[in-house]
C-alpha cells in the first residue's frame, strides 16, 4: 500500500508530461499556469541563434502554406498561436514537430522554453496549451 502512494506521488509530481528535456530546462507544473516565460539555457551563438530562428520561420511559413498554421501574435511578450482547419486532421507527430518549430521562433532561436496558448483560427477559442515539449489540450 505505501509502495503503491509513494509511486502515485512521484508520478504526480511529474505531470504532465515532464521529461528529462523539459525538467533540464526547469519547466514545471506550475510554469504552464504561469504567462509565458522563457527559460533559456542556450549554448547557441547569437549568429547560431539567427540561423535557428530562420530555419523555424521557414517551417511556420510551410505549416501555414499546408493550412496547420492561421497566424501568431505576441503581445506584451506573450505568444498566442492560430491554428488552421488542417490542425485536426493532422498527426500527433507532425502537431509536436510544428510547436517545437514555433517554440524556437519564439524564443528568437535559442533552446529552451516558453508555454504558450494555442487557438483555433476560425473561432479564436483556445483548444490546447504547449508546455513542457509537449502539447495539452484544456
Amino acid at each position: 500500500m505505501f509502495k503503491w502512494l509513494r509511486d502515485w506521488m512521484s508520478a504526480f509530481q511529474n505531470e504532465p508530461g515532464e521529461t528529462q528535456a523539459s525538467t533540464a530546462f526547469g519547466a514545471t507544473r506550475r510554469t504552464l499556469k504561469e504567462p509565458a516565460k522563457k527559460l533559456v539555457k542556450s549554448d547557441r551563438t547569437p549568429e547560431q541563434a539567427q540561423v535557428q530562428k530562420a530555419q523555424a520561420l521557414t517551417k511556420l511559413d510551410e505549416a501555414k502554406s499546408l493550412s496547420l498554421l492561421d497566424s501568431w501574435t505576441i503581445e506584451n511578450d506573450v505568444p498566442m498561436l492560430y491554428v488552421g482547419p488542417a490542425w485536426n486532421n493532422a498527426d500527433p507527430k507532425a502537431k509536436k514537430a510544428f510547436l517545437q518549430h514555433a517554440n524556437t521562433y519564439f524564443l528568437d532561436g535559442q533552446e529552451g522554453f516558453i508555454a504558450f496558448d494555442i487557438f483555433d483560427g476560425r473561432t479564436k477559442k483556445k483548444i490546447a496549451r504547449w508546455g513542457n515539449f509537449e502539447p495539452y489540450v484544456d
